[in-house]
């Protein structure tokens, strides 16, 4: 990038800082040949500007049970759950996981290991959601459980992409697995929203700046 004549910064962005009700973090790089550009400025988590929170997010849906569809919204499907899973789901409190159950409930290989709790855990209401994975409507696979402890089940498809604020009637293809890696490998929507305004100004203020023949 230097031999090339670009300007960069690199860091860690983390979405909920940016209106996304996620804790999702990811290493990024910009680069520009107009010139020096800067890091996008957090919009939320500061001052009159709370992070977005799950709730925020996904409280306005439909109850479900394990594995049930809404009659309205295909995209808004629970994962069906095991008689076993079911059991440890109602075992979870918000916000909970694998630690809040008896002993009978919990895996072999988890009973004598403290690691990787957010495995079978529930999301809390009134915090940002964990990082959605490829696999954010299943709850063995991460802390996807629903945070209402009278819904005993996992995120749906539909509340995931919320999560990841795609728009509420937004439409994917494919099988429900195939949806879910969509949802999970994708950039927010609305931090990739604040990352274009960023771009919008940075390319105006350097024709700006170029006009008056300053560097």
């Amino acid at each position: 990038l230097d031999k090339l004549g670009y300007e960069y910064v690199y860091f860690v962005a983390n979405a909920e800082k940016y209106g996304v009700p996620q804790r999702r973090k990811r290493f990024v790089l910009l680069a520009s040949i107009l010139g020096p550009i800067s890091i996008p400025e957090p919009t939320h988590d500061i001052e009159n500007s709370p992070v977005k929170t799950v709730r925020d997010f996904i409280k306005n849906y439909p109850r479900l049970e394990s594995g049930e569809v809404d009659k309205y919204d295909e995209l808004h499907r629970a994962a069906m759950l095991n008689e076993l899973n079911l059991k440890r789901i109602k075992n979870t409190p918000e916000g909970g996981d694998r630690r809040n159950w008896p002993k009978e409930l919990i895996n072999e290989c988890h009973k004598d290991y403290s690691g990787h709790t957010d495995t079978y855990g529930r999301m809390s209401w009134d915090k940002p959601a964990p990082t959605l994975t490829t696999k954010c409507n299943s709850y063995s696979n991460g802390r996807f459980g629903h945070p209402d402890i009278t819904q005993h089940r996992a995120i749906s498809i539909r509340e995931a992409s919320r999560l990841q604020t795609f728009p509420a009637d937004y439409i994917f293809k494919g099988a429900f697995n195939s949806m879910a890696k969509q949802i999970g490998n994708a950039v927010p929507c609305e931090l990739a929203r604040q990352f274009g305004l960023h771009f919008i100004k940075h390319h105006d203020f350097s024709k700006e700046r170029d006009s008056n023949g300053k560097f």
